[in-house]
């Protein structure tokens, strides 16, 4: 079987839900879910297993960013090391400062 995921949207902010669907992997594998993100460290999801075909659905939460991120989902057998990966852009939220320089007189 040809190793394939899918996502239920292109896109995510922070906290939202978002299904993700894989096919391909061992019957009854474990796969860990990773966020590889790009000039970020990654973020570990978790494992899942698949069932008795090598598939799984899996609901997931997109993680909160500061800046938008074109990020990939990265799936790993950890019995076979078979390996997919799915783009997806995380949208951060931005958050905005302004800073006031008070000088005030001394003596």
């Amino acid at each position: 079987a040809t190793l394939s995921l899918t996502f239920s949207a292109t896109q995510a902010s922070g906290g939202q839900s978002i299904t993700i669907s894989g096919k391909g992997f061992l019957a009854h594998e474990t796969i860990s879910l990773q966020w590889a993100l790009h000039r970020l460290l990654p973020i570990t999801i978790g494992t899942i297993s698949a069932d008795a075909t090598g598939n799984f659905t899996q609901s997931i939460t997109a993680p909160s960013l500061f800046i938008t991120n074109h990020a990939m989902l990265v799936a790993t057998g950890t019995g076979s090391n078979l390996q997919s990966t799915i783009p997806i852009i995380l949208i951060g939220k931005f958050h905005f400062f302004t800073f006031k320089e008070e000088r005030k007189s001394i003596g």
